[in-house]
């Protein structure tokens, strides 16, 4: 289906949307049960629909990427997930404005969890280095400083580093 349909004909554009968040809503609801096998089904089916339809919509792409990143990094796909991941935070950076640089940040620690999987140490610190710093200027940096503090922790980097961590745990 091309775009050019779709633009005539804006109930086909809402009932082509209906069918993505469909299956994302089935991919949620198999992850829920832990069926791997049909969650990444339905996910790539949102995917699929989503690129053939909507193509340059960036926005929904991201959200079915970091979906299908979550399946494979759940399902042990350490690599997979790093792709998916990699791709949607690419997609991101296009799009970048203030509202989404929380989005950023996640999709960062997704990556940085992915590496930390891996043995990856050094780019997990990296990318919870910047998650870290985008969830500070939010205010948002609890988390994203106690994953940075155990990858310290394991890699033993340095203690401007293990200081972050202990930051992040000290009584306001």
């Amino acid at each position: 289906m091309s775009l050019e349909i779709l633009e005539n004909n804006p109930m086909t554009v809402e009932c082509e949307r209906l069918k993505v968040s469909t299956f994302i809503v089935m991919g949620s609801c198999y992850r829920k049960d832990l069926d791997y096998d049909n969650c990444a089904k339905y996910y790539k089916f949102a995917d699929d629909l989503e690129r053939m339809v909507f193509g340059d919509d960036e926005k929904g792409l991201c959200i079915i990427l970091i979906n299908r990143g979550i399946v494979a990094y759940e399902t042990y796909d350490y690599e997979e997930a790093r792709d998916f991941f990699n791709l949607a935070l690419e997609i991101q950076k296009r799009t970048a404005s203030d509202d989404n640089r929380l989005a950023v940040a996640e999709v960062r620690t997704q990556i940085g969890k992915t590496c930390s999987k891996q043995r990856d140490y050094q780019n997990a610190l990296r990318y919870f280095q910047f998650a870290y710093t985008a969830k500070k200027k939010a205010g948002n940096e609890r988390l994203v400083a106690s994953s940075l503090g155990i990858i310290v922790l394991r890699n033993a980097v340095n203690t401007t580093k293990i200081h972050l961590f202990h930051e992040a745990w000290l009584p306001e």
